[in-house]
């Protein structure tokens, strides 16, 4: 997500001039973002407060269908404090708070594309937690498996499904098998990975930011068919 925020800022560094008002640098900035998509998205909304020949107090971006491939999220809304342009073309900023929206299905599909062992695998969400329901592979064959639990966050980036109870074909499954499982799906989805795949646009974005990212997920509240984050950059 840090790393979204910086090929975003580093797209719209040049609007940024002396005199410019905020509905005019709204437009210009969305406008902009459109034209570079640094990643997909349906559609932005850019907001400004604050605007001075001095940079902007705060900026917000507010996303629908932005996609973090595999994973594509409902809607996504960006606080950036503090925007200034600084010496060199570029600029500086004070903070970042970011809050994202995403699906079940969304999930199942972001999990899907790795947990090789699964099949038909379904996440259900509800404000008691998370359901994970599907086949596994076995020597057997294909067993049917449902497990409940939630997920956390690791390493700050990664949602880890940890599981509270699971049945297979009927039988509760032995602690052993519901490690099996947690290994075979973790994690869900590391915001992380987004970094590796565009490494190259975003080290040329971060020359022009003065700021140290350090991307942190600090809540996950399940609720039916959605699960919200919340986090700092």
């Amino acid at each position: 997500m840090a790393d979204l925020i910086a090929l975003l800022l580093a797209t719209i560094t040049g609007l940024l001039t002396p005199g410019v008002k905020a509905p005019q640098l709204e437009k210009q900035m969305q406008a902009a973002v459109l034209k570079e998509k640094p990643v997909p998205m349906e559609s932005i909304a850019v907001k400004c407060k604050g605007v001075s020949a001095g940079g902007v107090d705060e900026l917000t971006f507010t996303f629908t269908g932005l996609l973090l491939d595999p994973l594509l999220i409902k809607d996504a809304n960006m606080k950036i404090g503090s925007v200034k342009p600084v010496k060199g073309g570029k600029v500086s900023l004070k903070s970042i708070a970011w809050f994202a929206r995403i699906g079940d299905k969304e999930l199942t599909a972001a999990l899907n594309a790795h947990a090789e062992s699964l099949t038909n695998a379904t996440v259900l969400l509800d404000p008691e937690g998370i359901t994970l329901k599907g086949k596994y592979k076995t020597w057997l064959g294909k067993m049917p498996f449902e497990v409940k639990g939630n997920l956390v966050v690791e390493n700050d980036t990664q949602l880890v499904f940890e599981i509270d109870k699971s049945r297979m074909t009927g039988i509760p499954v032995p602690k052993t098998v519901n490690k099996i499982i947690e290994k075979e799906v973790n994690p869900v989805y590391d915001l992380a990975k987004f970094a590796e795949r565009s490494k190259k646009d975003i080290e040329l974005a971060k020359k022009k930011l003065n700021y140290d990212f350090k991307l942190r997920i600090d809540k996950m509240v399940p609720k039916d068919g959605i699960l919200e984050v919340t986090g700092t950059a």
